[in-house]
């Protein structure tokens, strides 16, 4: 049996890739966003400097200072491919006969099967932006062919010191102050530059809205409000130039488990997205892609990486 008899393989692929990621709440692409090579090798400069330093004044005729170029590592490495498959036995064609005719059976289950394993693959891909963004590494401890300790680490500064009170107690709990005290705890640590979002969980952001504390910068008239919402937390937020509070709760299935794609209890503080200068979700070219252009199934070599 040739299932591109049934269902074209350009055909197929056009469905694959029209497959929005929204669909299953992943949007962290927001801040990685997908760039599509021509290879399957990745690259990228490692330095901890984000900012120049300072020029000196000199007195007439006196030799300019020599600036000194950041220090930097160059990592490289190998984009590693990701291949998922479902085999279609004898029992389930034999129903597909019985149900809907044999070609039209098959050619649907074709398409719930490649949605199916899209979706996999596409989960895998956030798991791994929520840790790069989270934790600053991406691990491949579980995956075929790969040994325990095989970890991406892309060098991510020291974590923020977590606020001495928990916000989960509101009448103590003052996460506005501490919000404020690690952003600019963030600035020092990335050149004076501003973050642009806080990725957290809604969780947290509840927690943020109940804590009496924050409550209280919204009472008029000696009366504060019971309930307040997170654009006014965010409006007041950026009048003390903390960048706004944004919820991510997806979830994917991990071995069976729900598994959250950032931590539940973490706020982190990220930069505006830019691929030149903070990160991106790299897709290289597959060995199925060079077959389906030796097929004419792809006009040109531009089209073939990515799913």
């Amino acid at each position: 049996m040739i299932i591109n008899d049934i269902v074209p393989a350009q055909e197929l692929t056009g469905f694959i890739r029209e497959i929005d990621p929204a669909l299953y709440g992943f949007d962290l692409d927001r801040f990685l966003p997908n760039q599509y090579r021509e290879q399957v090798e990745y690259a990228f400069n490692r330095s901890d400097r984000t900012r120049a330093d300072v020029a000196s004044y000199r007195a007439f005729d006196v030799e300019a200072e020599i600036a000194k170029r950041p220090g930097f590592a160059r990592v490289r490495g190998q984009i590693p491919p990701m291949s998922r498959k479902i085999p279609l036995g004898e029992e389930l064609r034999l129903q597909l006969e019985a149900l809907r005719g044999y070609d039209a059976g098959i050619a649907q289950q074709v398409y719930d099967d490649a949605a199916l394993i899209v979706e996999g693959m596409l989960a895998r891909i956030e798991l791994a932006r929520g840790a790069a963004l989270t934790t600053g590494a991406v691990p491949f401890t579980v995956d075929a062919g790969f040994s325990s300790n095989v970890t991406v680490n892309y060098g991510t500064p020291t974590a923020l010191t977590a606020p001495g009170i928990s916000w989960s107690t509101s009448a103590t709990a003052i996460p506005v102050s501490n919000l404020m005290t690690m952003h600019t705890d963030y600035k020092a640590a990335n050149g004076g530059m501003p973050a642009a979002y806080v990725l957290t969980s809604t969780e947290v952001i509840n927690a943020v809205l109940s804590a009496t504390s924050t409550k209280s910068w919204f009472a008029m008239n000696g009366v504060t409000p019971e309930l307040i919402t997170l654009d006014a937390v965010n409006t007041l937020l950026g009048r003390f130039g903390v960048p706004p509070l944004v919820a991510n709760d997806t979830l994917v299935s991990v071995n069976g488990v729900a598994t959250r794609v950032i931590p539940r209890t973490q706020v982190t503080f990220l930069p505006q997205p830019n691929v030149a200068t903070f990160g991106e979700t790299t897709f290289g070219i597959t060995a199925e892609a060079l077959e389906l252009l030796s097929s004419n199934a792809f006009e040109s070599v531009a089209a073939a990486p990515g799913l």
